[in-house]
């Protein structure tokens, strides 16, 4: 079980919220089981689901229900999206820096493209059906819908823009120092981070208008910086992550290797998945669009007979 994220550690001071470093031989044993997260990523699945069954006996307004595929990839993100934070990879995380990059990993590359192909925007019906409307939140909703499915490039490259920066700003000693240290600082680190790529995934896949060119360059680009800042890591002459300084012996490695594997695992792997997954984004956005046309098409034909 995770221990609380204000307890003291040997030293007198707090320890990260994932609790302290996990020894090889108890590793496996040390569940994140912070009610409140469980409680929000069932509350997540549980939206999610009613937002599904709401749309399937709607005769309204409502946009059709995401359909069977379509669930399974949210189903399946979400689980990620779960033991990614829940499982031991929480506590190993503390551990080691690679186990970091791979909690991250997981999150930014395997759970977010699978909730948004999921059609997780579903789960805020439930909000709308319960009479929660502010008008601010209906106007920005509103512009996001625009902003994903226009034809400016821009909300896309703002998109690439925030999830460029949240990678390289938590990536970078100081911040990554202070997730060790304070709870709200280790949430914003995870928040951003996915938040940022489910946003960035969202516009990958939307197709729409948008120019392939710009979805194809963002595709390749976030690959790219995600590869470069693997590389540096990689190849840094000297430890980054003190805070790891203390616990990589029990696992057979040196912080300094800890750190070349963590920037390996998202220089090649992180890297190449990004780019690859972001051009079978640009696939299906373009079998969408293609979709999209023989339905019109199909409409002006019947309209004309």
């Amino acid at each position: 079980m995770n221990l609380p994220a204000f307890a003291s550690g040997p030293a007198g001071l707090a320890l990260p919220y994932c609790g302290s470093a996990p020894a090889p031989a108890e590793v496996m044993t040390r569940w994140n089981l912070d009610p409140l997260l469980i409680a929000l990523l069932f509350a997540v699945l549980a939206a999610y689901l009613a937002g599904v069954r709401g749309r399937r006996r709607s005769t309204g307004s409502l946009a059709a229900p995401p359909s069977a595929c379509a669930q399974r990839c949210f189903v399946a993100g979400w689980a990620i999206a779960t033991l990614a934070l829940i499982s031991p990879l929480c506590a190993w995380s503390v551990a080691l820096f690679s186990a970091r990059v791979a909690q991250h990993l997981l999150l930014m590359l395997v759970a977010a493209p699978l909730l948004m192909l999921g059609q997780a925007s579903v789960m805020f019906d439930v909000i709308r059906r319960i009479g929660i409307r502010l008008h601010m939140g209906e106007h920005w909703n509103h512009r996001l819908r625009n902003a994903v499915d226009g034809k400016s490039a821009m909300p896309l490259i703002a998109a690439w823009l925030l999830f460029t920066l949240a990678l390289w700003i938590w990536h970078a000693p100081g911040p990554y120092q202070r997730s060790f240290d304070s709870t709200i600082a280790y949430w914003a680190m995870h928040a951003s981070l996915f938040g940022s790529a489910c946003l960035l995934w969202s516009m990958l896949l939307a197709g729409g208008s948008r120019s392939k060119a710009a979805t194809i360059a963002a595709a390749l680009a976030s690959g790219a910086q995600m590869g470069f800042l693997g590389a540096l890591l990689t190849f840094a002459p000297r430890m980054l992550y003190p805070v790891h300084a203390a616990s990589t012996a029990a696992w057979g490695l040196s912080p300094l290797e800890d750190q070349q594997l963590g920037g390996l695992l998202m220089w090649v792997p992180g890297g190449s998945m990004m780019m690859a997954a972001g051009l079978l984004a640009l696939i299906i956005g373009l079998r969408n669009d293609d979709a999209v046309h023989e339905s019109d098409a199909h409409r002006s034909t019947a309209s004309r007979a």
